[in-house]
């Protein structure tokens, strides 16, 4: 006798103020797996995206003023350090969450007949996942992005008093490992914007947007990258690759060889069980082959009209070129199951 009321309430699942993801929707924020941006850790907004742009501008602000008012005359540097790490955190969080929204749906557990029901699955509007991708771009990617005055760098003092840091006789480095920190954050965010099954979910995408929008495509993916990630290729005054940028560059050469030859699978992961191994959808590896020709031909260009270019900034293109002929010359067969 109780059926038809709680029908009534089960109905109500598209009240915008009843929104409800599982804890496994969310635990595997940082995964492939997780396809809903919507449904995070971390976030506290209803629209993650604008949350995590604010939270990266509030760190790069913080990063701007951190010697002026964090630190305090009698105090040591070491709460400098602490600062910035807790920065770097906030956004390693922030861009990798966003990446979400690049492939992801919007999923929905409303029933068949539902007042303002939904379908269960609906792709992330396309201008949403290019606001997304514009992001990581300027704010992962870009040029100007995880630059420190040399004046911070030098003052990024460790704790040099073992019982008031437990992490003391196990840490290799004093100074800071900057280049390996922003590495990391921008290593996290490709390894999950070009895993296979990111690839597979942008392509599939592409036919569930409804007829006459513009869909998001995986050669937007592949094009905003290049774009970003080898901007000093089509910037005629740019006569160096300062080594966090070739850092980068190597980071995203080594995902387009590896999706261009289709080697190397990447596990699927989950909660529990042995991982699938994927590989990436045949057009990726189109795309990818496409992108190495692309950036083969700019780097010749850059190289001729350059020739005062600095030392290992050259060193680093001539490499790129011949790591780049050699993936294009090795075999192109092709692993179907």
């Amino acid at each position: 006798d109780e059926k038809q009321e709680l029908a009534a309430i089960a109905s109500r699942c598209a009240d915008p103020l009843l929104g409800y993801s599982t804890d496994e929707d969310a635990m595997g924020t940082y995964s492939p797996l997780s396809i809903d941006p919507l449904a995070n850790q971390y976030d506290q907004s209803t629209d993650p995206l604008q949350y995590f742009k604010q939270r990266v501008a509030l760190v790069e602000e913080l990063w701007g003023s951190i010697e002026t008012k964090l630190a305090e005359p009698g105090e040591g540097y070491q709460i400098l350090r602490r600062g910035l790490g807790r920065g770097l955190g906030d956004n390693y969080r922030s861009l990798l969450t966003s990446s979400q929204f690049v492939g992801g749906i919007y999923h929905y557990r409303d029933h068949v007949g539902d007042p303002n029901g939904r379908s269960p699955y609906r792709p992330v509007p396309a201008a949403k996942q290019r606001e997304a991708l514009d992001f990581l771009a300027t704010h992962a990617f870009g040029t100007k992005a995880f630059r420190l005055s040399p004046s911070l760098m030098n003052k990024l003092a460790s704790e040099r008093i073992p019982s008031l840091d437990p992490g003391y006789w196990s840490m290799t480095r004093f100074d800071y490992p900057w280049h390996g920190a922003v590495l990391n954050i921008q290593g996290a965010v490709l390894q999950r914007l070009l895993h296979p099954l990111t690839l597979a979910r942008v392509q599939d995408n592409e036919l569930r947007f409804a007829a006459g929008e513009t869909p998001f495509r995986m050669a937007d993916l592949f094009g905003g990258l290049n774009r970003s990630i080898w901007a000093e290729l089509d910037d005629a005054s740019a006569n160096e690759i300062t080594s966090l940028r070739r850092n980068l560059q190597r980071e995203h050469l080594r995902h387009l060889v590896r999706i261009t030859l289709r080697s190397h699978p990447m596990p699927a992961g989950g909660f529990g069980g042995t991982p699938q191994m994927l590989l990436p959808p045949e057009d990726a590896t189109t795309l990818a082959r496409w992108a190495l020709t692309r950036i083969q031909s700019k780097i010749r260009a850059k190289i001729a009209a350059n020739p005062s270019m600095e030392t290992t900034s050259r060193a680093h293109l001539s490499e790129t070129l011949a790591r780049i002929e050699a993936a294009l010359n090795a075999s192109m067969e092709k692993t179907t199951d």
